[in-house]
């Protein structure tokens, strides 16, 4: 299974591709040409042209990597039609955005050796070697072959994000994509989840004061999740925080499990979410939701239940 080059252009010559729906580093909107290319599992490596959303022209480049995870079909795909008329997402898992891009070409030699027809083609399988070569120019070769590294992730330096908030206004056609689980986590986004968590931590311990830093508590440190990650006590009453993480700058939308969703609603005013992105950088950026179950109540946020199990309830007949 060879690695792939999908293409997210800011801007494009015409509006051929106004359809696309992408969201980076949480799904990629393709058409059944490439479905074939876009398996779960597989290895991307994000590039852009040289088109820019302001009407200037850049310099193309590639600007971060991650892993192909559950693909599906659009939803609005009218499935009378010939499958060449067909839409698909895939969700993206464990995605990493590049510190520095890097340049389709350096000194003088281009990473990838297709006719000059081919760079807009929107999903290219590119080499091994090819997607070793950009990872290691990027700086993530490393934390690419086996999360090296880890422990520098103790140094870095939380801050409280100021500004827009790291979670994304959804419209339309966003709220109406189900949320769903990659079946194939792995190693990296395990890291990811738990840099995350450590950046709370860290963040927490020069917020709390001594007699509340005395209660911290990381309780989902070993696995153990009761439906949050983190607690703390302060005038003798516990206060519970989930984390949800993302390599990324921003994010689109987070998943709750079930005990996590109930017991946001258990818990109420005593219940919060933090939301980090750049988890992986030395500045991860933290947002804070208190109450979520009360913001949904509200209105100032959404939720969309996307799961069900099925279970017998009765013998079968002989």
């Amino acid at each position: 299974m060879h690695p792939i080059v999908l293409v997210q252009n800011e801007a494009t010559a015409d509006d051929r591709f106004d359809y696309r729906a992408d969201a980076t580093g949480e799904r990629y909107h393709f058409t059944n040409h490439y479905k074939n290319k876009v398996i779960p599992g597989t290895g991307f490596i994000y590039y852009r042209g040289a088109r820019r959303a302001d009407g200037s022209r850049d310099t193309p480049e590639y600007f971060g990597f991650g892993t192909i995870g559950n693909v599906y079909l659009d939803p609005d795909t009218d499935e009378s039609r010939p499958k060449s008329h067909w839409r698909w997402y895939c969700e993206i898992a464990e995605y990493l955005a590049f510190e520095a891009p890097v340049p389709f070409m350096i000194g003088g030699r281009y990473f990838e050796d297709i006719p000059q027809n081919q760079w807009s083609v929107a999903v290219r399988t590119i080499s091994e070697d090819t997607f070793r070569a950009i990872l290691a120019h990027a700086g993530v070769l490393d934390y690419f072959e086996n999360a090296s590294g880890q422990q520098e992730l103790l140094a870095a330096q939380p801050v409280l994000a100021s500004g827009p908030s790291l979670l994304k206004v959804a419209h339309g056609q966003a709220k109406r994509l189900p949320a769903r689980s990659f079946a194939g986590s792995s190693k990296r986004s395990k890291i990811i989840s738990e840099a995350g968590e450590q950046a709370v931590m860290t963040w927490l311990a020069g917020q709390l004061p001594k007699d509340q830093l005395k209660t911290l508590k990381w309780v989902g440190s070993g696995g153990n999740n009761p439906g949050w990650d983190i607690q703390y006590k302060s005038a003798g009453q516990r206060h519970v925080i989930e984390v949800k993480s993302s390599a990324a700058h921003e994010m689109t939308s987070v998943r709750l499990t079930i005990d996590e969703w109930q017991a946001a609603q258990r818990l109420g005013d005593q219940y919060s979410i933090y939301l980090v992105t750049r988890a992986l950088s030395k500045t991860p950026q933290i947002e804070i939701i208190r109450n979520p179950a009360a913001a949904i109540a509200a209105g100032q946020l959404d939720i969309n239940p996307s799961g069900y199990r099925i279970f017998r309830n009765t013998e079968e007949e002989e």
